[in-house]
């Protein structure tokens, strides 16, 4: 009986997942109404705008204490898209965190090998 609720339980974990990136999806929807979510966002966009002309990163006027990666991937979206275009900045950011629902649940779910 318990191994029947089990399996019923395992069957419906990838409708649960794609349930979570769907909401996900909905909750992020906002982002693409408002050009900045909020004043960080457009320091990293000028940094990162500055870092696509040639400024280094950490000087040339643009300065701030966040890693690298930040500064890296809206230098790397702005230079695919266009330079400010947010809007792209935001979808990155939500297939991403769609990606990462999807990759905890791979790495969550039940595996035979785990079953009691």
């Amino acid at each position: 009986m318990a191994t029947a609720v089990r399996h019923e339980a395992a069957a419906r974990l990838p409708a649960m997942a794609i349930l979570a990136s769907v909401a996900v999806f909905i909750v992020h929807l906002p982002a693409f109404a408002h050009r900045l979510l909020d004043g960080d966002e457009a320091v990293y966009g000028s940094i990162a705008a500055l870092m696509n002309q040639g400024g280094a990163l950490y000087g040339d006027g643009g300065v701030d204490n966040k890693p690298p990666g930040i500064f890296w991937t809206y230098a790397a979206t702005f230079g695919l898209f266009g330079t400010y275009q947010m809007t792209a900045v935001h979808l990155i950011a939500l297939v991403v965190m769609a990606a990462t629902c999807v990759l905890l649940f791979l790495i969550g779910r039940p595996r035979p090998s785990m079953a009691c």
